[in-house]
């Protein structure tokens, strides 16, 4: 499974980066909103996004909701945040799940095979 971090705190998104590479995921990795959406763009075995809201250029919120209207590939998509009205901003971007910072590794894991293996 490849996932794409995307996160502007590069030590967050390094450590969730190794992390999930050490449980075996192929792992590709975005400092911000345009980064992410080009990476998107480009390649096409994306499974699942793992997207902070607040970053540069494009909030993953904003990245996630074009994803969802423009694009007809089924990239499952994670929305995280410190935000506590998380929920109801994955909700308007029609993420297929949430996660509230700080957030454990077993409950990313638990969202992962959640959005991935729901159809």
């Amino acid at each position: 499974m490849k996932i794409l971090v995307a996160d502007d705190d590069e030590c967050i998104r390094a450590c969730l980066s190794d992390m999930l590479r050490a449980e075996g995921y192929e792992v590709v990795e975005a400092e911000d909103g345009d980064k992410e959406w080009k990476i998107l763009h480009l390649d096409c075995d994306i499974d699942v996004v793992v997207s902070d809201d607040k970053m540069p250029f494009r909030t993953g919120s904003d990245v996630i909701k074009t994803l969802k209207e423009e694009n007809g590939r089924t990239i499952k998509t994670i929305l995280v945040s410190a935000n506590c009205d998380i929920g109801r901003i994955a909700l308007e971007c029609h993420a297929d799940a949430w996660l509230e910072k700080p957030y454990s590794m077993a409950s990313l894991r638990e969202k992962i095979n959640q959005v991935f293996y729901t159809k």
